[in-house]
């Protein structure tokens, strides 16, 4: 699964957010010819490597534009992007992004996200 470790996001605040992807081979023959150049003979790991790295790539770009903020509470936008950047690269893979979602977001030195949880408790506490 896609990991970004420890990334800066727009305000410099370093996240950890992981995704998870899911991926198949195009069956459209020039692709599935693509892929088949690109794929066969090699193991699961030689295949899932390249996927792997070029998605995480795009995750970074992404993330390194966002704010915490968006980050956070917009997650399925923040997928959709990756999706809708990485896509065109791994499809000159031969290979079609069926799903990618965000599975976890966190940061383990600031605790800025866990803040932001609190100033959104303390929002609440004051108008009930």
């Amino acid at each position: 699964n896609p990991v970004c470790d420890n990334v800066e996001t727009k305000e410099g605040v370093p996240l950890t957010v992981t995704g998870v992807a899911q991926v198949k081979i195009m069956k459209n023959p020039e692709l599935l010819h693509v892929a088949a150049e690109q794929f066969l003979g090699k193991n699961e790991d030689e295949i899932t490597d390249p996927i792997l790295r070029t998605l995480e790539g795009h995750f970074r770009a992404i993330l390194g534009c966002l704010t915490v903020e968006q980050v956070h509470k917009d997650r399925d936008q923040f997928a959709s992007l990756v999706r809708e950047v990485g896509a065109p690269d791994v499809g000159r893979m031969g290979i079609e992004i069926l799903s990618f979602t965000i599975k976890d977001v966190f940061d383990d030195n600031v605790e800025y996200v866990a803040s932001l949880g609190k100033t959104q408790t303390e929002v609440v506490k004051k108008d009930v």
